[in-house]
């Protein structure tokens, strides 16, 4: 975790927690079932270069977390 991160509200702390938990077994289940790295280093490009490019305490952050933890849930 970021130093950004751990200093900004602890809501968004917990959320982000939550978050790499979830996608750390998302990245699991999806090695496993395309038996191939290239779909799970495609996918943690996508969300690390948003997450790289969104504020902590934006508007934007919440919105993230919210579509990521819809699309782990789907």
């Amino acid at each position: 975790m970021g130093r950004d991160l751990i200093d900004g509200p602890w809501t968004e702390t917990i959320h982000a927690t939550v978050l790499t938990v979830c996608g750390g077994l998302t990245y699991g289940a999806l090695r496993w079932r395309t038996a191939s790295l290239w779909s799970v280093l495609l996918v943690h490009f996508v969300l690390a270069f948003v997450l790289d490019t969104t504020t902590v305490g934006g508007t934007v952050f919440p919105v993230l977390i919210l579509c990521v933890t819809l699309g782990f849930v789907l």
